[in-house]
């Protein structure tokens, strides 16, 4: 695809995700379990599951792309009770941390973590990663406004993450000091300070984790 073609069109990514910010809008299409529906996916289990889900949105986002899910129906146009809990739980996460979601903008860089490499797309994507992918090493950013959102892909197993984007003496903050952590949907304010290795922040929860930071942008 030539640089002309895409500034006409948004590019799909079929079950994939880019290892890096597009410059241009671009949109991954996915699904819970088969573009079809399959009783079988049903019996085993076989769905991704609501955190998966979240965290693959958050990276895309991240790349400045959108997330096109497709939620497998019956042949009597329903869906199943474990896809229904599925959205219903997104739907929980989202009416949470919706705000690092809606109306965001990449920032410098994408992320940080062990899964920043990512794998290459071979043709028109299929790199999908699956559960257990990301690490509470793992970290994504967006931004709105004058806020930046760092979004830990997976809290689980601990309370404490330290951000090298976000070291005291960072060039991606251009000088700037962090006034302000708070933590999407918590009941207590993080304690965090900031180190020559990177921002240190407490927090509590699990699953993906938002950090609202003011100050940085």
């Amino acid at each position: 695809m030539s640089e002309d073609q895409r500034k006409a069109i948004v590019w799909d990514i079929e079950k994939g995700i880019p290892n890096e910010i597009l410059p241009y809008t671009w949109q991954c299409c996915t699904c819970l379990g088969g573009w079809h529906y399959d009783r079988g996916l049903y019996n085993r289990d076989g769905y991704k599951k609501s955190q998966l889900v979240v965290q693959l949105l958050m990276d895309i986002v991240s790349k400045n792309g959108n997330l096109l899910l497709s939620v497998p129906l019956r042949g009597n146009g329903s869906i199943d009770d474990k896809a229904e809990k599925i959205v219903e739980e997104i739907g929980e996460w989202m009416s949470v941390n919706s705000e690092s979601v809606f109306d965001t903008r990449p920032w410098k860089v994408f992320g940080e973590g062990p899964s920043v490499k990512g794998s290459a797309m071979k043709g028109q994507g299929f790199n999908e990663p699956g559960s257990g992918h990301y690490t509470n090493e793992d970290i994504r950013f967006t931004t709105k406004g004058d806020v930046l959102y760092a979004i830990v892909m997976d809290s689980k197993g601990t309370t404490t993450v330290n951000i090298a984007s976000l070291a005291k003496d960072s060039p991606l903050l251009n000088g700037r000091k962090i006034k302000q952590i708070s933590q999407l949907g918590a009941t207590k304010t993080p304690t965090w300070k900031q180190k020559k290795e990177g921002l240190s922040v407490d927090f509590e929860g699990e699953g993906v984790v938002v950090l609202k930071i003011e100050g940085a942008l």
